[in-house]
């Protein structure tokens, strides 16, 4: 079973607000229970470009929050949960006046703690200043830090991770120095004092960073989006950006790539290192440019080897509101025990508010409506989808296929039927004789099915069919 999060909008008396909300979810990802945290007088505030909101570790859930009060005031939260979404407790930031905290993101610090990185928002002097809060296990303040430069100025921290041999603390986001604006690569010894502060994007505006990990070789690697001169309207057009950087030598590093025709939004937005050392990368993919449609936004995954080469990149569409732009990104990447990836995904192409929305791949990038389950090409696939036939559909007793029109490598298939919560309901091991083959299909209820079919272990094609 899962737990999953985000903020929920409430209304009391016709006045909307936000709340922070806990999910369990099943393992076919229908919810089994919701706890909500927060009131018209102490709402927890909404964050597009922040990834990984909650912390495991062990048995808990750790997640830091902006809340405002009910004097229109904000102030940071530290929150610890059980399992069951309960909270074990609640620890509250503030600073002095005209100053208030707006933390972004928490991960452990390498002595049991924890670190806390986002922004100071100074409205004596107008700027934001970037935020280390260092707390001890129970999140009791040990120590915090303002980073900033003089005048008006942004500094934003969106990721922060702490060196496990150095003990140097490394904080990602942006920074706008004036009306320019770059990514933004703070690194700081343990107590939080600033070392060096760089940037690596491409492009002339800069970018944006939104996650950073340390990786196996303990490199880093960071990923964001570079914004480019370029604008359609008002908005600069960007590319999806990675890069891996070492602290020995943090001025040069060891690479950097960039991704995508320019477009409004493309981006990378978390990442994970797999077992065998390659990146998984998701984020957001624009499509006007790339594939000459309306302003759209699909999910996007992207497999990297360690060296930043490209394995393979997918973009997922989701959309069921064409009346609508559809605007989707995956926000959050996880890994389940089985080497499943478990994504949330934030969708602003439905009537508000919008939903939560989660989707669960297997460790080839498919997910349960099969149609990315890509072994072969799109247009390959159609192809044999196309020229493959069953018959009868809807069917009563027996699935009968019919390869006829068909190149197999051999007569050998393997098929995997699903029902619509992506379940597998049956798996058989098939030989076609005078290229026809059939399943028995008694022991399916009355519904609708997709039936996958595998040809040497490559996934050829996807066929919907309906029991009576």
């Amino acid at each position: 079973n899962y737990i999953m999060g985000g903020i929920i909008v409430d209304s009391l008396n016709g006045v909307q607000f936000n709340r922070l909300a806990l999910f369990g979810i099943n393992n076919v990802g229908q919810r089994t229970w919701t706890k909500k945290y927060g009131s018209n007088k102490f709402q927890y505030l909404d964050n597009n470009f922040i990834s990984r909101w909650f912390y495991k570790q062990d048995n808990f859930l750790y997640n830091v929050c902006c809340v405002k009060d009910s004097n229109n005031k904000y102030l940071g939260v530290f929150m610890k949960f059980d399992l069951n979404g309960d909270t074990l407790w609640q620890k509250k930031f503030y600073d002095t006046v005209g100053v208030e905290p707006v933390p972004q993101r928490v991960t452990p610090s390498v002595d049991g703690g924890f670190l806390i990185t986002g922004f100071w928002e100074d409205f004596n002097f107008n700027r934001r200043l970037l935020m280390i809060i260092k707390t001890d296990i129970n999140g009791n303040e040990l120590w915090r830090k303002k980073i900033g430069k003089t005048g008006n100025n942004v500094q934003d921290g969106k990721a922060i991770i702490q060196d496990t041999v150095t003990k140097k603390i490394v904080i990602v986001g942006y920074q706008y120095i004036g009306t320019a604006t770059e990514d933004n690569f703070v690194i700081c010894d343990s107590l939080g004092n600033k070392l060096s502060q760089l940037n690596y994007t491409n492009g002339s505006l800069g970018g944006w960073m939104y996650d950073v990990i340390q990786t196996k070789d303990k490199k880093f690697v960071a990923v964001g989006r570079a914004l480019y001169p370029q604008m359609i309207g008002n908005t600069n057009l960007t590319r999806a950006f990675a890069v891996k950087f070492d602290l020995n030598s943090p001025s040069v590093p060891v690479w950097k790539t960039e991704h995508d025709r320019l477009d409004y939004g493309n981006t990378f937005l978390c990442l994970k290192e797999l077992p065998n050392e390659t990146l998984l990368i998701a984020g957001g993919i624009d499509t006007m440019i790339q594939h000459n449609l309306p302003l759209q936004a699909f999910n996007r995954i992207t497999k990297m080897d360690k060296n930043g080469n490209v394995i393979w990149n997918r973009n997922y569409n989701y959309s069921t509101n064409t009346a609508v732009p559809n605007q989707m990104s995956v926000a959050s990447l996880n890994l389940a025990a089985n080497g499943d990836w478990l994504t949330a995904v934030q969708v602003a192409n439905y009537p508000n508010p919008n939903p939560f929305f989660f989707v669960r791949y297997d460790s080839t990038g498919c997910d349960s409506t099969l149609n990315y389950c890509l072994s072969v090409g799109i247009e390959e696939r159609k192809k044999i989808e196309d020229a493959i036939s069953i018959y009868p559909n809807p069917i009563k007793s027996v699935i009968n296929l019919n390869f006829s029109l068909v190149n197999l490598s051999n007569e050998n298939i393997s098929i995997k039927i699903f029902d619509v919560m992506g379940r597998v309901i049956k798996e058989e091991e098939l030989s076609i004789e005078r290229e026809k083959t059939n399943i028995n299909a008694n022991e399916l209820d009355k519904g609708v099915y997709f039936l996958q079919i595998y040809n040497e272990d490559k996934f050829i094609a996807i066929k919907k069919i309906v029991k009576e």
